[in-house]
């Protein structure tokens, strides 16, 4: 049977000082570890697999003075992050064909490294020196997870081959973020460009844009910290202190966004452009979906008649609470302020807010939203669970009653974060109902942009019925879990 080492990790690297991880097995990259993404490719599923610290892939030559094995020897450093999946797995399958030593080498700007070591197995009588085979991986096969450029990019990119290239790196401190959406881009690139003075230090600087017939590119400043989902993944907040640090830091910046008095019917107007509306035409999109049928059935079992009908009931709800809004100030907004967009430093507890909604060039009006908009896209992480459900870990239960209910695995940290957000609600004079009524019309508005996982919209869907039964209805136990 064949084995399959893993070098350990090497002291003070980026993921360990930003992460704390031990193990590079245990990386979170969403739904799975690292370990068992390597375990999934087809070369591997067979394999026995044990893990080793003593020695890295690049001490093993033929020769050294290893334990005996009937079969052959697998080592692999784990630092050699196999991007092209397929590449690596070929690879793989050649080692274990192979009756020779082989050798599998990364390569970097700065050379090649071994990150695939096989040793036949060791054969009774076997005399005399054996030759041994080289494998050299095409450039951009593997990433460097010694290099903290090449580990922004991974979690930047949900580590995918496909979008590998969507960041690169522009100049010494810069990325460039390109895209098709050549609106999109521009859009972000006008409100990083026209963020006021009071919030600056929350945003990364930004370089020069650039369109052309491809799409459009901005420069915009590295900043070596990981996003709050993916460290809530490897258990960065398990613990009270840093936990504390990320709210201080967001209740610092909401503090600081500077706001615009308007009268009362201005405001309700505000208010219906960023919730009713968008909620309103991004439910239509869903019932011309091929997947509005299951959804209806979803909701069949919370005894609503369809989902066309419950998405209008919850408008009529928000409707109603707009109608009545007393609130006559708007705030400048992030637009899209949840876990992946906020960058967070657990050593100097610093955030950095990236992707944000985006503007008009010229137009910083735009840029101010009630400031339920921002609230309401933070509760959708802290409360609701967003960011666990787009990275699948989230899945629709049957509750005692026979009704759908939403259940999130237990994270280190989750409950403590659950627990700091709510308890800094009563600062910012914010009822947990009216917060969580504008919460649920975001998982609303987000069904589309899920289009390609029916899964995941069936999520979203009983979380925001959930939301829907407990802020309007009253329904105490469906609060959140």
């Amino acid at each position: 049977m064949n084995m399959l080492a893993y070098a350990a990790p090497k002291p003070m690297s980026f993921l360990q000082r930003g992460l704390g991880i031990a193990h590079l097995q245990g990386l979170r990259l969403g739904k799975q570890t690292y370990r068992q993404m390597l375990e999934s490719l087809p070369s591997l599923r067979d394999c026995h697999i044990t893990y080793s610290s003593e020695k890295f892939p690049e001490t093993f030559l033929p020769g050294d003075d290893i334990a005996p094995s009937e079969d052959p020897l697998l080592f692999f450093d784990m630092w050699n992050f196999p991007v092209d999946t397929e590449w690596f797995d070929h690879a793989v399958k050649k080692a274990l064909c192979s009756g020779l030593p082989l050798y599998v080498y990364a390569r970097y700007d700065d050379g090649e490294r071994p990150a695939l070591v096989k040793l036949p197995a060791v054969r009774d009588g076997a005399g005399g020196e054996q030759e041994t085979a080289r494998l050299t991986a095409p450039a951009g096969c593997f990433a460097d997870l010694r290099d903290v450029v090449s580990v922004l990019r991974l979690f930047s990119n949900a580590f995918s081959l496909r979008f590998f290239n969507v960041l690169e790196v522009s100049r010494t401190g810069y990325f460039r973020k390109f895209s098709a959406d050549k609106a999109k881009i521009a859009a972000e690139y006008a409100f990083l460009s026209a963020v006021p003075e009071a919030v600056r230090p929350w945003f990364p600087h930004v370089g020069e844009l650039v369109r052309n017939t491809a799409g459009a590119s901005y420069e915009i400043e590295i900043i070596p910290s990981l996003d709050v989902g993916k460290s809530l993944l490897n258990g960065v907040f398990d613990n009270e202190t840093t936990c504390a640090a990320l709210l201080r830091q967001l209740e610092s910046y909401l503090a600081a966004c500077p706001k615009k008095r308007i009268t009362t019917q201005e405001y309700r107007q505000a208010a219906a452009k960023a919730f009713l509306d968008k909620t309103r035409e991004r439910a239509g999109a869903v019932c011309k979906l091929p997947v509005c049928g299951s959804l209806d059935r979803i909701c069949e079992l919370f005894r609503l008649p369809s989902f066309r009908d419950f998405a209008e009931a919850y408008c009529r709800a928000l409707e109603r609470d707009i109608r009545t809004a007393p609130e006559q100030e708007l705030v400048f907004s992030h637009g899209d302020l949840f876990f992946s967009n906020i960058l967070f430093n657990p050593l100097s507890g610093g955030i950095k807010l990236v992707d944000p909604r985006g503007l008009n060039a010229g137009d910083v009006a735009s840029g101010f939203l009630p400031a339920w908009y921002d609230l309401a896209k933070l509760s959708h992480s802290f409360l609701g669970g967003y960011d666990l459900i787009a990275y699948d870990l989230a899945e629709v239960r049957l509750r005692p009653d026979l009704t759908p209910g939403l259940h999130i695995p237990s994270l280190p940290g989750l409950l403590r974060l659950r627990n700091c957000f709510l308890n800094r609600l009563p600062a910012w004079k914010i009822p947990l109902r009216r917060l969580r009524l504008y919460e649920g019309s975001l998982f609303l508005s987000m069904l589309p942009l899920h289009a390609d996982s029916p899964a995941r919209m069936a999520c979203q869907l009983v979380r925001a019925v959930e939301l829907y039964e407990y802020a309007v209805k009253g329904n105490e136990e469906r609060g959140y879990n």
